[in-house]
């Protein structure tokens, strides 16, 4: 279900970040992330980011997709439809993908069905990891705020940031930083990222349906599979405002997939 790669044919930018240290390799079900997943380009969290125990079962570090396969269920030229069903929580997932007729745009579609007769809680996030060069900016208002989950640098965890402020770091570039922050709920629909030369991607959904924003910006601080610290953002609308479904069920964020019960929502991407 990773998408690897997602170019704009008109300038040739290529959008989705790739670890240059980690090549992509058949994931095995439970493996951490960082270690041997985190290889780029564009994945679904289900049910949980961070690894934890639920109810007694164990939830894999990014959730239960990143490392299953995801079976083709319908393909023409401008769609793409795909599922998997989770192993953690008896719950499908299913992603269409439509590319637009009249713009630089496409949509991802997604459906979660509770295949169980009990209720299951769950925490969900697209996870799309971009390049992050010096100078880029996200296009927010500069008085939404983010809760500071975890951070390396100046910034320190339990903290709050503007998304002003946030630009400001990104201008200035002071070396060596990485934060994951979380928006205020219901508070952003859409957000837009612009490259330094002025290459645009934007992401729009209901807030409603994806109350929370969560940010990983990594500066140059961090790295995972040993190599050089990385440089990336992503940017990742979802349902709670933590990564851990366990900490999301304590804190009343976490969703709830009643019996049978079949959840939709769609996000929209656009490039100028």
């Amino acid at each position: 279900g990773k998408i690897r790669s997602l170019v704009d044919l008109r300038s040739g930018c290529e959008w989705m970040w790739e670890n240059p240290t980690l090549p992509q390799s058949r994931p095995e079900y439970g493996q951490k992330y960082e270690t041997f997943l985190d290889t780029g380009g564009w994945d679904e969290l289900f049910p949980t980011v961070a690894p934890c125990e639920i109810e007694g079962i164990s939830v894999p570090d990014h959730g239960d997709l990143v490392s299953l396969p995801w079976e083709v269920t319908g393909e023409t030229g401008a769609v793409l439809a795909m599922r998997c069903r989770a192993r953690s929580l008896p719950v499908m997932t299913e992603r269409v993908v439509s590319l637009a007729e009249d713009a630089a745009a496409f949509v991802l579609a997604y459906t979660l069905r509770n295949e169980s007769d009990r209720a299951w809680p769950f925490l969900v996030a697209t996870h799309p990891l971009i390049p992050l060069q010096r100078g880029a900016q996200l296009e927010l208002p500069d008085d939404l705020v983010f809760n500071v989950a975890a951070a390396l640098g100046s910034v320190k965890t339990g903290e709050t940031i503007r998304a002003g402020e946030l630009n400001s770091i990104l201008a200035n570039e002071p070396p060596g930083w990485a934060m994951k922050l979380f928006s205020e709920p219901r508070k952003v629909r859409e957000v837009g990222f612009r490259r330094p030369g002025g290459a645009r991607l934007k992401m729009a959904w209901d807030p409603d349906l994806l109350p929370i924003l969560g940010l990983w910006v990594n500066a140059g601080c961090w790295s995972g599979s040993g190599g050089e610290p990385y440089r990336n953002i992503g940017i990742e609308p979802g349902n709670a405002s933590c990564d851990a479904l366990s900490e999301a069920v304590l804190e009343g964020t976490a969703g709830s997939l009643e019996p049978g019960e079949v959840r939709e929502w769609e996000i929209r991407v656009e490039l100028t």
